[in-house]
């Protein structure tokens, strides 16, 4: 598993799709930096999609997709 390089200082919202990313909804908020390099770690073992841009982290658990912002 790459580096995704996250802020440690920050807290990161999660947005849930069930339609491929057209449509997103609020899911749990506050994790750590950490949660969201270990939900990408999973995802990555498991053979699903993993796309990170320093800041947005979206992770595949095969039916659906998770989006993990940073708090401003």
């Amino acid at each position: 598993m790459r580096k995704l390089n996250l802020d440690e200082n920050k807290k990161y919202d999660t947005d849930i799709s069930r339609d491929g990313g057209r449509t997103w909804e609020a899911g749990p908020s506050g994790s750590c930096s950490g949660a969201v390099e270990a939900a990408a770690a999973w995802a990555d073992q498991h053979g699903h999609g993993v796309r990170a841009n320093g800041k947005v982290v979206v992770t595949s658990d095969g039916h659906s997709l998770c989006r993990w912002t940073p708090r401003s």
